[in-house]
């Protein structure tokens, strides 16, 4: 009987979750305009498509709604899940590393901000011999100045930041997560 109890309760115990690899990369430019200028040139969802030079079509709701669905040069599919008056958080529709990304612009003064790209990830799912890779591509693709190209004249640099969670096993990240978007060349 003992055994029999045991066996249950094995059974019914959750199975161990796997320990997430998350990545965060952060990237902050400062922009010579006001955010709300700033944010009329980047803060449509298929604006992006302007900075990383290639296709970019809302395919699902409204531009800047809550919801809306974009198709990135023809085959990534991401969906708004957050926005503020300057700001809009999506998800990529394929949860296999949770990534997301935030598009932001803080006003810095009433002549200046900053624009603020920021992506989340976990590469648990990615060979450990991608990763490093990974995250070179993660942080083109989240580059500021890809985005500051769209804005007005501005030369400043970009300040960029990538952090590991404390269950990060080495430093490194993957190919396999971030395709490339622009038409065959390297952005930032």
């Amino acid at each position: 009987m003992k055994r029999l109890i045991l066996a249950a309760a094995l059974l019914a115990a959750p199975a161990a979750a796997v320990a997430g690899d998350y990545v965060s990369i952060v990237q902050e430019a400062p922009v010579k305009a006001p955010a709300e200028t700033v944010w009329q040139k980047v803060g449509g969802y298929c604006d992006i498509g302007a900075w990383l030079k290639t296709t970019c079509e809302i395919t699902q709701g409204a531009d800047r709604e809550l919801g809306a669905v974009r198709r990135i040069a023809g085959r990534v599919e991401e969906v708004i899940v957050a926005r503020t008056p300057l700001s809009y958080t999506y998800a990529d529709v394929d949860p296999k590393i949770l990534y997301h990304g935030t598009v932001e612009v803080r006003p810095v003064d009433a002549r200046t901000s900053k624009i603020v790209y920021s992506l989340f990830f976990d590469q648990a799912s990615i060979p450990a011999d991608q990763r490093e890779a990974n995250t070179a591509r993660g942080t083109s693709r989240c580059s500021c100045r890809s985005v500051k190209r769209v804005t007005p004249k501005n030369r400043s640099r970009t300040i960029s930041s990538v952090q590991r969670s404390p269950t990060t096993s080495s430093a490194r990240a993957s190919a396999h997560a971030w395709p490339s978007y622009s038409r065959g060349s390297a952005i930032g």
